[in-house]
């Protein structure tokens, strides 16, 4: 309910000073404060919530999260794991980029989800199973089940 609440002044002027507190408990000595303090005297909720609403969720915001998603879809998986770095991880940092890029308006396909997976998997052990994806029209539409089929 609260995601769905709009978040302007007429919907709830009433309640600033409630919305206020909670913001102030929320980034009080964090890295968002700074984008709410100068709403302190006048525990301005509503003015506190717009203001991180467009720091965080703004376009500069929105460009660099999808710079970074564009970034990370170009990770690459080498010669296997080896400092941390897993095979899990590396789809972890993938599902996470196409989860950004929806969520701004820019989703990519199955079938390109998969292709830009592949393409960056340089594990010659993986050589025959990536093979397999390609060769797998059900796999290759599907970043899930190519994900899901890889890591066994």
């Amino acid at each position: 309910m609260i995601a769905c609440s709009p978040h302007d002044e007429e919907s709830y002027a009433a309640d600033s000073a409630q919305v206020w507190t909670s913001i102030r408990g929320c980034t009080h000595g964090g890295q968002a404060w700074s984008w709410v303090l100068s709403y302190l005297r006048a525990q301005n909720g509503c003015a506190a919530w717009l203001a991180l609403r467009l720091h965080y969720l703004g376009p500069t915001n929105q460009s660099k999260i999808m710079t970074q998603a564009e970034a990370d879809l170009e990770a690459k998986f080498d010669n296997g794991e080896h400092c941390g770095f897993t095979f899990e991880h590396f789809a972890e940092i993938h599902q996470q980029a196409h989860t950004d890029m929806e969520e701004f308006g820019e989703p990519l396909t199955e079938a390109a989800k998969v292709r830009i997976f592949l393409k960056h998997i340089q594990a010659p052990f993986l050589n025959s199973a990536v093979a397999t994806v390609c060769a797998n029209p059900s796999l290759k539409n599907d970043f899930e089940a190519t994900v899901n089929f890889l890591s066994e």
